[in-house]
């Protein structure tokens, strides 16, 4: 018999799916009427729906992860020239550190930008913070918290 990934998922889903449905409603009516749901979700392709979208957080998540624990591993290993355990965070503060300046410098001298230039200079200044924005949550972003929901989430499954 071959393994069908969708399938199992399903299936997983509808296992989790009633053990949630048991935690949240212990009123058998509302237990009764959020699975009634669960399976119109099931019929609708909802589920299925929800599943693709899950398994792609966790591989988001697992890349994150990987990269976390590559940048922890160069920087703790003895052997690592002193370059490859900088060079990231070198790199991450100058991107911070020029976009702040480079919004200074907009906010503090507004014909710094040619009116000519204007559309230009919006385009760019929406790119660096958009790249400050992913290196702030590379650094801070919400690791613990997705540890702590996989926790909550684990211990709901295991009662």
């Amino acid at each position: 018999m071959s393994f069908d990934p969708i399938t199992a998922g399903i299936d997983f889903a509808k296992e989790i799916g009633g053990k949630l449905i048991d935690h949240w409603f212990p009123d058998p009516n509302q237990a009764a009427k959020a699975r009634m749901e669960l399976l119109a979700m099931e019929n609708d392709g909802r589920l299925k729906e929800m599943i693709n979208d899950t398994e792609r957080f966790k591989t988001e998540v697992a890349d994150r992860t990987s990269a976390r624990d590559r940048e922890q591993q160069i920087a703790t290993a003895e052997a690592a020239p002193f370059l490859n355990k900088v060079v990231t965070p070198v790199l991450a503060l100058g991107v911070v550190g020029l976009t702040f300046l480079l919004f200074a410098v907009v906010l503090l001298d507004s014909s710094a930008i040619d009116p000519a230039r204007k559309d230009l200079a919006v385009y760019i200044l929406g790119a660096l913070t958009s790249i400050c924005g992913m290196v702030v949550a590379y650094y801070f972003g919400s690791s613990s918290g997705s540890t702590q929901k996989t926790e909550t989430l684990e211990s709901l499954l295991n009662r």
